[in-house]
């Protein structure tokens, strides 16, 4: 009979997913699922994520339905501030007082009775959401190869393609050798 396996380095279960990874045929990888909660990122990365269709599932913050205004209960969009812009008192400055322009017309059309489904059109790409994010294990090895650092990727989605490796392989220990491959 066979027995349940960790998949620790020299056991079978190691053995089988390197078989299964050299030879190509990684669709068995598709029924290991993992789940995360992401918070506090742009939409700009939200529309670099999204690409990565197959074998992912996205729910996201709705900019609809959270109201975004000022005097609203979370008050005001929160927002992402490149690390490019980080660290300059000008480049800081020059971005917050852009986000306050933002807050300052989203608020101004609600203030007009404008619905916040389109008031949200001013809100900026580095405006914050959240999502729940469900993934494969072969979709996230082929989004890690193509998003971690040093691959070209802006660095807010290398910082969370890192991070997602991260917490896979506390896990699941064994995929430490599967991210390394890619």
């Amino acid at each position: 009979g066979s027995k349940a396996s960790d998949g620790g380095a020299g056991t079978d279960a190691d053995r089988l997913f390197r078989h299964i990874v050299r030879s190509g045929h990684s669709s068995t990888l598709e029924h290991l699922s993992f789940t995360f909660a992401i918070e506090g990122v742009s939409r700009a990365l939200l529309a670099q994520l999204t690409r990565h269709r197959v074998g992912f599932s996205f729910s996201v913050q709705s900019q609809r339905y959270v109201r975004m205004g000022s005097d609203d209960k979370i008050g005001g969009f929160d927002y992402v501030m490149p690390n490019s812009v980080k660290g300059s008192t000008v480049k800081e400055a020059l971005f917050r007082a852009a986000m306050r322009s933002h807050q300052e017309d989203y608020d101004a059309l609600r203030a007009q009775g404008v619905p916040a489904e389109d008031a949200r059109a001013v809100l900026p790409q580095a405006a914050a959401t959240n999502l729940v994010m469900t993934a494969n294990l072969r979709s996230l090895l082929e989004f890690y190869s193509k998003r971690k650092p040093g691959k070209g990727a802006q660095k807010e989605i290398a910082d969370l393609a890192e991070a997602l490796r991260q917490e896979v392989v506390n896990v699941e220990p064994w995929t430490a050798q599967f991210f390394e491959e890619v």
